[in-house]
């Protein structure tokens, strides 16, 4: 009975999968989790196009491109390390820098500097608009504030 259960659990899973919402960073079957961390990373994870078969971030388990320089990916042996190091990113420079807006963020994560300059393909107040909007404030908020800190 219990193997059933199993497999009935990961059949949904990948249902929920291929529909595009997670089931594992922050939620299940499009609901929002009331954890700030897990809402920003599954919004980076969204972004960055995790959940379209194929994509970088995918093959990579890498849910946010995160140690993406000079065009090289770090790639992690499955997704639960690739989310763990999306959620480590976002806490340290959140705790570095408690008073760092959703704008600020964005900045340092597509140029590794809150007043990077940014290549020509980023846009990093679109990403923090779509990270903020997804978050549900504006991005002009401290990310430490969504964290709880």
């Amino acid at each position: 009975m219990a193997v059933v259960l199993i497999v009935i659990a990961a059949v949904l899973w990948l249902f929920a999968r291929k529909s595009g919402s997670t089931g594992t960073a922050s939620t299940f079957g499009g609901q929002m989790s009331s954890n700030g961390l897990d809402n920003i990373t599954e919004a980076i994870a969204r972004f960055e196009g995790y959940y379209k078969p194929g994509s970088v971030a995918q093959r990579t388990n890498n849910p946010g491109n995160v140690g993406t320089f000079g065009g090289n990916v770090a790639s992690y042996t499955n997704e639960g390390d690739g989310w763990t190091a999306l959620q480590n990113w976002v806490t340290n420079h959140a705790a570095e820098n408690p008073s760092m807006t959703f704008t600020q963020m964005m900045d340092q994560y597509l140029t590794g500097s809150i007043n990077g300059t940014p290549g020509p393909n980023q846009d990093p107040a679109g990403y923090a608009n779509f990270i903020a909007d997804y978050v549900g404030v504006d991005p002009s908020t401290p990310v430490s504030q969504v964290l709880g800190g």
